[in-house]
């Protein structure tokens, strides 16, 4: 169920979002009888009922600040959350999400975009700015 969130909110796929709604109300009352698959359960409701923090990063891979930018936010604790990476030297091999839509790089430099239901906040160029907006400041 949660994968099927996730690729939900890469994808912005209402089908998607729709089946992972309907496995909630089916699995629902299994989940009562074991208390891994219940806390599993209630991760993917969390997921599905507050939405994810989508976190798009433009950047080559081998740049060591695309790597900094992504390890920011490996390091924030975000437990609904996803993130895509645009490589804007070969954007053909990138996954096609409006995540990435109209993402680039600023100034020329990897840059991190923070977004709620693909509304992001203004780019940002270094681990502490991303984590700040990470922490809600």
């Amino acid at each position: 169920m949660m994968n099927l969130l996730r690729l939900a909110a890469m994808r912005d796929d209402a089908r998607l979002r729709e089946l992972a709604q309907r496995t909630i109300a089916a699995l629902g009352p299994q989940a009562r009888q074991s208390v891994g698959a219940a806390e599993c359960f209630l991760s993917g409701v969390e997921f599905a009922l507050v939405g994810p923090v989508e976190i798009a990063i433009v950047g080559s891979p081998q740049d060591a600040r695309t790597q900094e930018l992504v390890r920011a936010v490996r390091g924030t604790y975000l437990p609904n959350h996803v993130l895509m990476l645009l490589n804007p030297d070969h954007p053909e091999r990138s996954p096609k999400s409006p995540l990435l839509e109209g993402r680039t790089l600023v100034d020329g430099k990897p840059a991190a975009y923070v977004c709620r239901d693909y509304a992001c906040r203004r780019p940002v160029a270094t681990p502490q700015e991303l984590r700040d907006q990470l922490n809600g400041r």
